[in-house]
């Protein structure tokens, strides 16, 4: 267990650990701590091949990273937040892809106005007692979805 909770730095501190005493059911035997101490996954080193982050960040924690821009820079840019600059919230690590792993990913971005979304949220509603396979969804209108 200590692998994945060490994951899980942010939550290390007398706040969480007093919750956590109030649940505590039992203790490991000394034998079986040693067992489970023996048998843990290494995680000290588990951020350390996180993307480098721009400097001009205000970093609220390190690990997991979570930062945000400056609020004079949002100011200076017209409240545009340039992508470097944009705000990181992670939970864990950041995972390593190769580029045998993405080359061929391909992702749908679908803008579609509020009426749209609210007649398709009408017909999903109302057809749900149905067994029908057709919608009157927007979704994959070649006028209302691009494939990047």
């Amino acid at each position: 267990m200590r692998p994945f909770w060490n994951l899980f730095k942010a939550h290390h501190n007398a706040d969480v650990y007093d919750l956590l005493e109030e649940l505590r059911i039992g203790n490991l035997s000394e034998e079986d701590a040693k067992t489970a101490e023996a048998s843990n996954v290494a995680t000290d080193k588990a951020y350390e091949r996180d993307p480098q982050r721009h400097a001009a960040l205000v970093v609220n924690s390190l690990e997991p990273f979570n930062a945000e821009p400056p609020k004079s820079l949002l100011a200076a840019a017209g409240f545009q937040t340039p992508n470097d600059l944009f705000f990181v919230r992670n939970h864990l690590p950041v995972p390593v892809l190769s580029d045998d792993e993405t080359q061929d990913d391909k992702y749908l971005i679908e803008i579609i106005s509020q009426e749209e979304e609210d007649s398709y949220e009408e017909d999903s509603s109302s057809s749900s007692s149905s067994s029908s396979s057709s919608s009157s969804s927007p979704r994959g209108s070649a006028s209302s979805s691009r494939v990047l």
